[in-house]
């Protein structure tokens, strides 16, 4: 048996201090990593009006707009039978109002309470006067049902409110229940702040629950693919040790774990493993002759180097994400980039020595070749290069033209299962009250504007008048909904009649603040006109805020607003997401743009040579783009998390083509025999590449269980691209490699040939009839 030569006898003593190095930095971050992993996890919270920096003009709109009004932090809370004349809804407002704190944080959890019958009643008393029915219709869609008497209240909270929103929501689901006596279950309660806690509790539970078995099921495939627990326990360990790092890391630098960030952690775990398995891959790869020693080393000195190579290309692809301008994707880059770098740095350190203690079983050629699936590929990807490449393309174009189809969705009932209580809520309030998605309409006067108080109410209930009826709009609200008609009189002149409404404005402006509809400073007059669109039917706000410009526009365009001052924004939780959602897509696009442009350069340091790593670059976008190719062909809106995925495409892709790359292009070096090198790629390399998408594939359809949509979605999604990267990876890139080496190899050798006959064209005819004998 080949044994390590004298020289080399004190190897296993480096792989241990390697390994004492790397543990005693794994003791000393466990503690670390687990508190702050665990924090990160505890104060995760989806925060989408702070994505955008604070010079994004949309974010600007919106945070003027809760300066100058309020913000998006309001709750609707109602239930069956509540009506205008339940007498506790009107107790509800008042001991919403009574019960305003909360002690144990020090905080005012609510702005105001406004309820249909507190607010009816209102609008019967002077200055309005009037009946009940024409105060309900006036509410219809906001506060009153379309009966005219089923209502709701209105909770607004605080902004310490919204910042501890989960105790406030939890504060008025408990003065709720106590005071109409109902169930948790059959309080209908929605808005922003409570979706808010419903959607982190569901992230949470997916981090948890789901991430817990989806580590089990991974344990389980790892040991059927390395038949070792020791092995498996050790990548696998180190793999979770990663997830924490980043978590942690997220929790130390001062940012909130959200929907964007949650992507990263399996992102580091998928990545750990295939690093961890690609080197056991090398090692199994050695002859069965030579003994363990002798084969750890010789699997070092072939796997160091892809490895490394692989873990550094694709932590420069995701610092590529760091310029993007929203924060959670440029937080989402630096930090996996770390901790995919430490992770790896970790596991080549340990791992070594765990397999020089516990030898797992090598692989002998004959062996590998008894695997149907890759000597399969191994005879048919030569046999067909053309062809499969060819396919790959018309595959690529109509994955292209799939994405032009691909949308957005902002809508929460998207995110939940139809049998869920929040979507329950949201159904039933929107069948018996309206609408609850605000949409929200500025109209600004400045000082030179030169209008009278009643000419801006003029202007303000043309364009409510406009809202309202702009297909998606099911309701509008404005001041004009509270201020009562012109007064009009046939014995009075018009100057009097002007200063008589003038003063019944002015003096109504008070109430108007106090409801958040009208707001005056120093610059400006501003009115605020808010429509409801429906959060159940699937609208884009971006397209309904385009209705609405245009007709406000083509409004103030006309002779008699010409030159008037009036300024007209729009605004509102829902545009601002809407925004970000597109800026997101923007930003992530030309993030991987240059995220690829990196990595070509990193494997053309490898292959040396333009043509083949601009080819082999493009090549890598395939999974990306054939996955949301059918999802934008078929329709299926992809949110904010699913857009990640592409980062995590990215990554998975990488990794394995560059050990493919490394593997093929040492072997082609010593054979140059490209079929035989590429026959033999597949048979080996293949082998960690199946068993890294098995264990993971494996693992993230755990994720696809879950009643949350972007859990479900992310599970499927990321089972989705690890199968099309490693199809990618094992079928188009050797045919792609075949191509190329033939043509290379078949011009080699007509100048060769060339050479030999302008040889023998020069010898003289005795000889050159002696070589042709020879």
């Amino acid at each position: 048996m080949n044994s390590l030569p004298n020289g080399n006898l004190n190897v296993k003593k480096r792989y241990r201090l390697r390994a004492n190095v790397a543990i005693a930095v794994i003791v000393l971050l466990v503690p670390v990593v687990i508190h702050g992993a665990r924090s990160s996890v505890d104060g995760m919270r989806i925060t989408p009006e702070k994505w955008a920096s604070p010079d994004n003009p949309q974010r600007q709109l919106f945070d003027r707009f809760r300066q100058e009004f309020e913000g998006n932090d309001v709750v609707y809370v109602s239930w069956e039978g509540c009506t205008l004349d339940d007498p506790r809804l009107t107790k509800l407002e008042t001991n919403l109002l009574r019960g305003n704190e909360l002690a144990e944080i020090g905080i005012i959890p609510f702005e105001r309470v406004v309820t249909g019958a507190g607010t009816v009643q209102q609008m019967t008393e002077r200055p309005l006067s009037l009946s009940k029915a024409s105060a309900a219709k006036r509410l219809e869609g906001f506060l009153v049902g379309p009966d005219l008497r089923t209502s709701c209240a209105v909770v607004v909270l605080t902004y310490d409110g919204n910042e501890y929103r989960r105790e406030s929501i939890e504060h008025l689901l408990d003065i709720t229940k106590s005071t109409t006596g109902l169930t948790a279950d059959s309080i209908v309660i929605v808005g922003p702040p409570h979706d808010g806690v419903a959607i982190d509790d569901e992230s949470v539970r997916g981090v948890n629950l789901f991430g817990a078995l989806s580590t089990l099921v991974a344990a389980i495939f790892c040991y059927y693919c390395l038949r070792s627990w020791r092995i498996a326990g050790v990548i696998l360990g180190l793999a979770c040790l990663g997830q924490g790092i980043v978590l942690a890391g997220i929790y130390y630098a001062g940012y909130t774990l959200d929907a964007v960030l949650i992507v990263a952690p399996p992102l580091i775990f998928v990545l750990t493993v295939s690093a961890g398995i690609h080197f056991v891959n090398y090692f199994r790869a050695q002859p069965e002759t030579i003994d363990v020693e002798l084969a750890l080393q010789n699997a070092w000195i072939e796997g160091w180097k892809p490895c490394v190579l692989a873990t550094l290309t694709t932590a420069v692809g995701l610092c590529s994400l760091s310029v993007s301008r929203v924060t959670p994707i440029a937080v989402f880059g630096a930090f996996s980039a770390a901790g995919l770098i430490l992770t790896v740095t970790l596991l080549m350190c340990v791992l070594p020595d765990a397999i020089l203690k516990w030898p797992i079983s090598r692989r002998s050629p004959e062996l590998r070749k008894k695997s149907k699936s890759l000597n399969f590929l191994s005879q048919s990807v030569p046999a067909y290069p053309g062809v499969i490449t060819g396919t790959f393309a018309i595959l690529i174009v109509c994955a292209l033209l799939g994405m032009r189809h691909m949308r957005t969705s902002v809508d929460v009932t998207s995110l939940f299962g139809k049998e869920t209580k929040i979507l329950r809520d949201y159904h039933w309030l929107e069948s018996n009250i309206g609408a609850s998605v605000p949409v929200e309409v500025i109209v600004r006067f400045d000082q030179n504007s030169n209008t009278n108080i009643s000419e801006q109410v003029n202007v303000v209930k043309q364009i409510h008048s406009l809202v309202e009826d702009v297909d998606g709009i099911h309701a509008a609200m404005s001041a004009v909904t509270f201020l009562p008609d012109r007064a009009s009189s046939g014995s009075t002149g018009r100057v009097m009649r002007q200063a008589l409404v003038n003063k019944r404005l002015h003096s109504a402006r008070s109430s108007l603040d106090s409801l958040n509809y009208y707001f005056e400073d120093d610059q400006n007059q501003s009115w605020r006109v808010t429509g409801r669109a429906f959060a159940t039917e699937g609208l884009s706000y971006g397209d309904i805020g385009q209705r609405i410009t245009s007709r406000v526009e083509q409004l103030l365009n006309s002779k008699e607003f010409q030159d008037s001052g009036i300024q007209v924004q729009f605004s509102g939780m829902m545009p601002l997401i809407e925004n970000i959602q597109v800026m997101i897509l923007n930003d992530l696009f030309r993030s991987l743009l240059t995220a690829f442009a990196f990595i070509g350069i990193c494997i053309l340091l490898v292959l040396r040579e333009f043509k083949v790593a601009a080819l082999v670059t493009i090549l890598n976008t395939f999974p990306v783009i054939v996955i949301f190719g059918v999802m934008g062909g078929a329709s299926i809106p992809i949110d904010i998390g699913t857009m990640m995925t592409a980062g995590v495409a990215m990554g998975i892709a990488v990794d394995d083509t560059i050990h493919f790359l490394c593997f093929y292009r040492n072997r082609v070096a010593e054979t140059r025999q490209p079929v035989n090198a590429i026959k033999e790629s597949i048979q080996t390399c293949g082998a960690a590449m199946l068993q890294t998408t098995l264990i993971c594939a494996m693992g993230m359809l755990v994720f696809a269980s879950s009643a949350f949509v972007p859990t479900k979605q992310f599970g499927l999604i990321m089972a989705a691209i690890l199968g099309a990267a490693v199809v990618c990876d094992l079928v188009c890139l050797p045919a792609l490699l075949l191509l190329i080496s033939r043509r290379q190899y078949a011009e080699e050798r007509s100048q060769l040939q060339a050479s030999e006959d302008s040889t023998s064209q020069s010898l003289p005819a005795p000889a050159v009839h002696e070589t042709l004998s020879s």
